[in-house]
């Protein structure tokens, strides 16, 4: 078993790569062959006021893969305003380091094959995400990127945007002027394009192809008066105003779960209760588990997926791909990535981008072996 951290991720994993394997993962769930279980939280309180533990996991499994993921977050969670802004911070020991991992597993004998950290995976995978949207519904000729925030999910975003598109230039503001500015310096460096600070949130969106938020707030940074038509919108942590949600005409989104939901079973007799299964298979495969497991899980029937909050057109992401849907009907229409990755599917990140983390790392030799056999037992639970 291979432990990688993220230097090694570092060395293996490219913006391309992740755009690519986003791809492929979202035609497999399309076809109900990859299974992706939203994220659940488990939340308690800390002897420090204002401070909340949060353990939180967010799993997925690709047949194609032959590979399971679970990604792990063990946080301390607190709230405070920063430039008129409620925003999350969090820790894990003490302020300034974190414990997210992420767990993969080989479906095809249960064995387990690495445990990875998960900060710039999963900074990578917001992006790719977001960059899909970009791929598919903005304008061909997008060249500009007007972005909001100057953390890792601005990296990677912008990153990502140059991987599908021709990009020229990106204005950037955060409240801080000093890491906008080391924002600046560190992507005209890395990625070749200009790349300049703003004093505004409104000189950095102004003109924008792009418009990119990636921020911590918890509360709107992004207002109607600020958006163009034309625009192609993302987000992080939702941080537009209901004005903006209500001005985007066209956004994708990820196919529905293969979800089913196991019939109760009767207490009295001594058994367990009902079971949620999110299921990388296909019918034919399904109907066997239903005849094989009994009343194991019941009955095994869809689930319907719930009603979008969302008034814009929904495309789904896998017809794009396909070319088998259109996305924007016309220059002038604002576009979003909102749908991508949403309603419980963010999982799917996770396995496709841990695997082809893991084979990279396996190829070239990186990481740290950990004996397998630590994770195995005789004892059958």
């Amino acid at each position: 078993m291979l432990f990688l951290n993220n230097d090694d991720i570092a060395q293996v994993l490219t913006p391309a790569d992740c755009v690519r394997v986003h791809e492929e993962g979202e035609l497999e769930l399309a076809r109900g062959e990859l299974a992706a279980r939203p994220r659940f939280d488990t939340i308690t309180a800390t002897p420090a006021a204002g401070h909340f533990y949060r353990w939180g996991t967010v799993e997925a499994a690709s047949k194609a893969l032959q590979t399971q993921a679970i990604r792990l977050k063990s946080d301390v969670v607190y709230y405070e305003q920063r430039n008129g802004h409620t925003v999350e911070e969090k820790y894990a020991s003490r302020p300034g380091l974190y414990c997210g991992l992420v767990f993969l597993f080989d479906t095809s004998n249960g064995e387990p094959l690495a445990l990875l950290q998960d900060g710039l995976l999963q900074q990578a995978r917001v992006g790719a995400k977001n960059a899909l949207g970009v791929k598919y519904l903005s304008r061909a000729d997008s060249k500009t990127v007007g972005m909001l925030g100057s953390g890792g999910q601005a990296r990677s975003h912008l990153a990502s945007f140059c991987a599908v598109r021709p990009i020229e230039s990106c204005k950037v503001y955060s409240p801080t002027p000093a890491h906008r500015e080391a924002y600046a310096a560190e992507m005209r460096e890395s990625l070749g394009i200009d790349v300049v600070a703003v004093d505004s949130p409104h000189d950095a969106v102004a003109g924008a192809d792009i418009l990119a938020c990636c921020t911590n707030s918890m509360e709107p940074v992004l207002f109607g008066g600020m958006v163009d038509r034309g625009m192609h919108l993302t987000n992080v942590s939702g941080e537009w105003s209901d004005e903006v949600t209500a001005m985007v005409d066209v956004s994708a989104r990820s196919a529905p779960n293969h979800q089913f939901q196991g019939a109760p079973i009767d207490m009295s007799q001594g058994r367990g209760g009902a079971a949620a299964v999110y299921a990388a298979a296909n019918d034919e495969e399904l109907r066997e588990l239903e005849s094989i497991s009994g009343d194991r899980y019941g009955p095994i029937t869809p689930r319907d997926r719930p009603a979008s909050r969302e008034t814009a057109r929904q495309v789904l992401l896998a017809d794009l791909i396909e070319g088998k849907a259109q996305g924007r009907s016309g220059d002038e229409e604002i576009s979003a990535s909102t749908g991508i990755g949403s309603g419980g599917t963010s999982g799917l990140s996770f396995v496709v981008v841990g695997r082809l983390v893991y084979d990279l790392a396996r190829a070239r030799g990186l990481g740290t072996e950990l004996p397998t056999e630590l994770f195995l037992q005789d004892i059958k639970d």
